[in-house]
């Protein structure tokens, strides 16, 4: 199936430079007319037929992606019901865990094909447009823009939601701020311990590894995230803080917290 797609594309690509296809057409370099000067009346800038290559090469394989994506999520859907269902007598009570994660998997499904559909219906308007020799409006040539190379950030975060809504449900008294970050950090393969303020660690480890203003700004970001959230404690504990060698390598800090005598 890999070699399918990447060979396909690689034949469009290819096909696009024979019959001259790519020119500049303001927003990028595309599938566009020919250049042509107005005093050359034998320049046709519709000579390579672009507006019909927009479609065979990009326009009808991309929608029938979707479409496909679409039809797949559908199925993966049906399936899972379907084993719910099936299983759900052989287990007492578990009707309604069943249910949830029928319904955990048409969420991120949904999520997941609208991202494909929040991106493409508006350029595939446009492109419709300009076949039918109308010029789209600045503002929808903007959304055009914004919403194409955001595709990527849109998976992103479809990919970190189901780790987002765990946290938020096992914290509901974290702040939004604070749960997004610890999302991220995990999500970028960080180890983390479940112990109270951890996270400072975290980003100060990430700040650390990388030495980058965005390293610095994450740190701050958690620390004023967590320092609005602290409520006083009773409590008489000290901390001290240790340092220690780990195989004569990595050193790190041990928080050791005493209650009269030192752990």
């Amino acid at each position: 199936a890999h070699a399918f797609v990447i060979s396909l594309g690689l034949a469009f690509s290819l096909a696009g430079i024979g019959l001259d296809l790519y020119h500049s057409v303001q927003l990028w370099c595309f599938i566009g007319p020919i250049p042509c000067d107005g005093n050359d009346p034998e320049c046709d800038s519709n000579a390579n037929k672009f507006q019909l290559y927009r479609w065979i090469f990009v326009g009808i394989p991309l929608w029938i992606c979707i479409f496909a994506i679409t039809g797949l999520m559908a199925a993966v859907l049906f399936k899972v019901h379907n084993q719910e269902k099936r299983s759900r007598k052989w287990r007492a009570g578990a009707e309604d865990k069943g249910r949830q994660l029928t319904k955990k998997v048409a969420e991120q499904a949904a999520w997941y094909v609208s991202s494909f559909y929040i991106t493409w219906v508006v350029p595939t308007i446009s492109r419709a447009m300009s076949a039918f020799g109308k010029q789209p409006p600045f503002a929808l040539m903007f959304i055009v823009v914004l919403l194409i190379p955001l595709q990527g950030a849109f998976n992103f975060f479809i990919y970190m939601r189901p780790r987002y809504v765990k946290f938020r449900k096992k914290n509901p008294d974290r702040s939004t701020l604070r749960l997004l970050m610890e999302t991220f950090l995990r999500t970028c393969n960080v180890r983390r311990e479940e112990e109270d303020g951890d996270d400072m660690n975290l980003a100060k480890k990430i700040g650390d590894m990388y030495q980058t203003t965005a390293g610095s700004v994450l740190h701050s970001v958690v620390e004023v995230s967590r320092a609005s959230e602290v409520q006083p404690r009773k409590s008489t504990m000290s901390a001290a803080v240790i340092p220690v060698q780990d195989n004569g390598a990595v050193e790190g800090e041990i928080n050791v917290q005493n209650e009269g005598n030192a752990v």
